[in-house]
């Protein structure tokens, strides 16, 4: 047992709603150096307890087999959701950077991550989001966007996505 991701579960367990999803990211959180937040929590059946171990942190492939499965279980079109999709090609165009992805609905549970983790830059996409962060006086870069799901392109030039994940790295590189 990783006795650092241990003790951050415990704390986080009591401030996190029960059937809350605080945060997806790929293994340990403390590696993210990079935070996206935005708002509202599309998919609100699966248990983020289930995809956590005190050993290796996130199991976000395991989280994104289960969310596409409950998508099509629902009945939408699309596997992965419009947000969801941005997401992904603004974490593949920060690689090497590391993010986390978060919501601002509970302003404690952002505060504690924020203030656990303490990324370099976070990336608010959306009105909310960026009051949030301004709220909680986050003192790194911050890097404000459309929200994902309105607006910010990945398919068609300039390729919105790619262009904010290549600011995330630069950003984290400074």
């Amino acid at each position: 047992m990783n006795k650092i991701l241990a003790a951050f579960a415990k704390d986080l367990r009591h401030i996190a709603p029960a059937g809350s999803r605080p945060f997806v990211c790929d293994g340990s959180p403390f590696e993210c150096e990079a935070f996206i937040v935005g708002q509202e929590v599309a998919t609100m059946g699966l248990d983020f307890w289930r995809f956590w171990s005190d050993e290796r942190g996130f199991d976000r492939d395991a989280f994104l087999a289960e969310y596409r499965a409950e998508r099509q279980q629902r009945g939408k079109r699309d596997s992965i959701s419009q947000t969801r999709k941005v997401v992904h090609y603004v974490i593949e165009s920060a690689y090497p950077v590391k993010c986390l992805t978060t919501n601002a609905d509970d302003l404690r549970v952002l505060q504690f991550l924020l203030e656990s983790i303490r990324p370099k830059v976070v990336l608010a996409h959306g009105k909310y989001a960026q009051r949030a962060i301004s709220m909680l006086e986050y003192q790194g870069k911050v890097i404000q966007s459309k929200h994902f799901s309105r607006g910010v392109s990945f398919k068609n030039p300039p390729f919105e996505a790619q262009r904010l994940g290549r600011e995330i790295a630069a950003a984290v590189e400074i």
